[in-house]
């Protein structure tokens, strides 16, 4: 949510690179990496000159973008409040981000459940965005959760979709109802699909969104 900010990732070599206060990093014997931020604003407004160049680009800067991820391990917040002018302009038509409600809560220190953790959502939302939610997932390490639990049909359909701080609080449930003191605790989360009302659909959208209804009765999930 910072133009010319520094963040420092305890760099693990592995996909659980984390981000450190600079204090932790002090105490750390791994490599820091420094990042340098920029918010998606600035980005999109073609305001950041980007250390690497890419080629060919990835996007025409300051154009609409056709995807786009967020998977920032909680940081979600963050990363909205410094693309205000994008997801109101719908610069993005397809966004994915992703939404472990114990995370959001955490990483960023909100006081109370799926309350703070819910804005960035509402934010889309009132952008005119219509957002879809994805499967429920956990680590297949925590293996009451992943092989009784998230196989369920029923709970993975029971998700009450209409009422984001309903389903925010419903995986809190799940997560106590699931967890198993485990070396490392294992979240449970979702990803949310958001798609603006500009978005581009393909020639045979009639034939791609029945073979999803389809898929969806007789739940194949590969469709």
């Amino acid at each position: 949510d910072t133009d010319g900010g520094e963040i420092l990732f305890d760099n693990s070599g592995s996909t659980g690179a984390a981000v450190v206060s600079k204090e932790e990093a002090a105490k750390s014997h791994r490599p820091i990496a420094r990042v340098k931020t920029a918010t998606l604003d600035s980005f999109f407004a073609g305001n950041v000159e980007p250390d690497v160049k890419l080629q060919p680009p990835s996007s025409d800067i300051g154009g609409e973008i056709f995807a786009a991820k967020i998977d920032v391990q909680g940081f979600e917040p963050k990363v909205f409040e410094g693309m205000k002018k994008t997801v109101f302009e719908r610069k993005i038509h397809f966004l994915l981000t992703e939404h472990d409600p114990m995370a959001l809560d955490e990483v960023n220190g909100f006081a109370e459940k799926c309350t703070e953790s819910l804005n960035h959502l509402q934010m889309l939302h009132g952008a005119g965005y219509r957002i879809y939610g994805l499967k429920l997932e956990t680590h297949p390490k925590f293996e009451k959760a992943y092989n009784q639990g998230l196989k369920s049909l029923e709970v993975q359909r029971g998700r009450p979709f209409d009422d984001a701080m309903k389903d925010c609080l419903n995986m809190y449930r799940i997560q106590d109802e699931y967890y198993e003191e485990p070396d490392y605790k294992f979240h449970i989360w979702t990803d949310f699909l958001a798609v603006s009302p500009d978005a581009p659909w393909p020639e045979k959208s009639d034939f791609l969104i029945n073979r999803i209804e389809k898929g969806r009765r007789s739940n194949n999930s590969s469709v």
